[in-house]
């Protein structure tokens, strides 16, 4: 898809399909179909220009396109305060909204959106250099959604680790893939304890990314459970088939950091990957085994699917050695995320309110929202074990189970400033609604880069 922009002049507009918004349902505005030469023009009433509505004007624009099987498409940009975050997000709408998971179907989708042009009065070298940001982001949104609508049978470990591989190495980023056998010498015990019940091999992914001369780096880290069938302690055959999107916190954090990558941001970033399945084999961990963890804490397993957190304990050690300046993990990891907060807001939890604000703010930017969670230390009391330091699931009822969760996520980063983000309800739509489309979301990509975004903003 080529997206441009031109001056609203109606001697250069000539276009199959004219979008116009407008904020006042009774004000008729002056643009007339044959003064644009064009095939059919709709007005889209928005009730105010606020960011997250310009990405619904540019997603509505997009599906018109496709009910009225047009190829191009052109937009009428409205009166904003910033041109550029606006076009961002008009541009994130029309790429989200046109995005199409057919790799398995044998028969494709026959319309596909090749070009649009945005039309403005003014600020049109803005409009320019959001649009150029959005394209990138946007591009990596439909990647991480790609990862997680992948079958399982496709994404295994080596698969998934072997992709992100390719990608980076696109951008010129720093990547290293340890094997099971390396992971073993790293004392990865808890990593390799989820990796038991399968016949295919664990993979450590490890990107880094340096876009300044500072030695200060962040984290992120992702969960990337290619499939999780709930172990021993099996899970309900109903909806089952979404957890081959249990490594969607993974594709988050490798998408994100191409993105970044690609828009050279001025900051430095590791990202870490544990790729792991989590099956129900002869040799699977079973309820009461106690595995040791790199950090050396040792953990009862009390429930072999509450696995996502005992990959990313390793994980989470590995990276707090090497000092970073935070460090931030997403996962899909809790049900109890979901009855918290539905479908359309991640958990968050942390050590550091300076780091939850500033994740909180870029969620409300990118209107991938989080909201923040308590971590007292009773939640922290509820994971010891009788027989080892910790245990892998609190309280026997299931109650706090996100916050429990993330309690025994925060044994394994020492001092270091931490953030913890549960994206188990956003991670995957059961319904094609605005510019998300049913399936994977691509969620936490956005995020991350309007968080690293504005830290580069801070720091320059």
């Amino acid at each position: 898809m080529k997206i441009n922009v031109s001056d609203l002049a109606p001697d250069r507009v000539k276009t199959k399909l004219l979008v116009i918004p407008k904020k006042d349902k009774k004000k008729k505005i002056d643009i007339i179909k044959n003064r644009f030469l064009a095939q059919r023009v709709i007005e889209v009433f928005l009730e105010d220009y606020g960011l997250e509505n310009i990405r619904k004007l540019g997603a509505k624009a997009a599906n018109l396109a496709k009910e009225f099987k047009v190829d191009e498409l052109s937009i009428v940009f409205p009166n904003v305060n910033d041109y550029y975050e606006a076009s961002k997000c008009l541009v994130e709408g029309v790429i989200l909204s046109s995005y199409d998971f057919d790799k398995f179907k044998t028969k494709k989708e026959n319309h596909k959106l090749k070009h649009v042009t945005i039309l403005s009065k003014k600020n049109l070298n803005e409009i320019k250099k959001g649009i150029r940001f959005g394209e990138t982001v946007s591009k990596y949104v439909c990647l991480a959604r790609d990862f997680v609508n992948d079958p399982a049978n496709h994404a295994t470990p080596d698969a998934f680790a072997d992709r992100i591989a390719e990608i980076s190495k696109k951008n010129k980023l720093k990547i290293k893939i340890y094997n099971e056998k390396q992971i073993k010498k790293m004392g990865m015990g808890c990593f390799l304890g989820v990796a038991q019940g399968t016949r295919k091999e664990p993979k450590l992914v490890v990107i880094e990314y340096k876009g300044t001369k500072k030695k200060d780096f962040y984290a992120l880290v992702g969960k990337g459970i290619t499939f999780d069938s709930g172990g021993i302690s099996l899970k309900p055959s109903q909806g089952m088939h979404e957890m081959k999107g249990d490594m969607a916190g993974g594709a988050a954090v490798a998408c994100a950091i191409n993105a970044i990558a690609e828009l050279r941001l001025p900051v430095n970033i590791i990202a870490v990957i544990p790729c792991v399945e989590n099956m129900p084999g002869g040799n699977a961990m079973k309820p009461g085994d106690v595995l040791k963890s790199m950090s050396g804490k040792t953990v009862e397993v009390i429930n072999t699917d509450a696995e996502g957190r005992l990959a990313l304990a390793d994980a989470l050690y590995f990276v707090a050695r090497k000092k970073p300046k935070a460090i931030i993990d997403i996962a899909t990891l809790t049900g109890a995320c979901v009855v918290a907060l539905g479908y359309h807001v991640a958990g968050l939890v942390g050590n550091d309110d300076k780091l939850t604000d500033l994740i909180f703010k870029a969620g409300e930017k990118t209107n991938e929202k989080v909201w923040k969670l308590p971590l007292y230390k009773e939640y922290s009391e509820a994971i010891k074990s009788d027989i080892a330091d910790i245990k892998n699931i609190g309280y026997d009822n299931g109650a706090a189970g996100s916050l429990t969760a993330a309690a025994f996520l925060k044994e394994f980063v020492d001092e270091i400033p931490w953030a913890h983000i549960d994206m188990a309800g956003t991670f995957w739509s059961k319904e094609n609604k605005d510019y998300y489309k049913k399936g994977a979301t691509g969620w936490g990509v956005r995020l991350f880069v309007e968080l690293f975004n504005s830290l580069s903003v801070k720091s320059a």
